[in-house]
């Protein structure tokens, strides 16, 4: 039995190193079945669990989640479930841990959005120009998909800020 762990590091991208060396041996033929404690211990993304699924199927690889049995992947139903998993990953994924929360707060550290990056009561949300420069410089090269990974924002935000950047409606500071 092998034993794939990438410590410390979230589900939220597929972009792992030990998880990488999982889906290489994978496709190499060595692995026949992956028992995982649950299925968003593998992706928290909507769009990349079904991918994996198809992956490991096209394989002939078995998922197992313990006390739930074999993970299917062979009918319609069987697809929309495992999707929904990885939507259901994708939101836990983007609430605040409460956990992180209690800790913070004893420490001082600020909670929430910092002070004027919201867009409520009208006021505008502000970037750090480098994190706009960079973003512009990748856009440049690479897939919106492939720039958000990168930066570690979604799709949506990538494309939101290139547009307010394109039509210069985007404020920045220098940091």
């Amino acid at each position: 039995m092998i034993e794939y762990v990438d410590e410390g590091v979230s589900s939220a991208t597929i972009d792992r190193p030990v998880f990488q060396k999982l889906i290489a041996d994978v496709k190499s033929g060595k692995i026949q079945k992956v028992v995982t404690f649950e299925m968003t211990r593998m992706s928290r993304d909507v769009v990349d669990t079904p991918v994996i699924m198809r992956m490991f199927k096209k394989h002939n690889v078995v998922v197992e989640v313990p006390f739930e049995g074999t993970i299917p992947f062979d009918t319609a139903l069987a697809q929309i479930i495992t999707a929904f998993e990885g939507f259901v990953g994708a939101q836990e994924r983007e609430k605040p841990s409460k956990a992180g929360i209690e800790r913070a707060r004893p420490e001082g550290k600020p909670i929430g959005a910092p002070k004027g990056n919201s867009n409520r009561r009208g006021r505008k949300k502000v970037y750090d120009k480098a994190f706009i420069d960079r973003l512009m410089r990748l856009s440049e090269k690479l897939t919106c998909r492939e720039v958000a990974v990168e930066m570690g924002i979604s799709n949506g935000t990538v494309n939101r800020l290139r547009r307010q950047f394109e039509a210069g409606r985007l404020e920045t500071i220098r940091t």
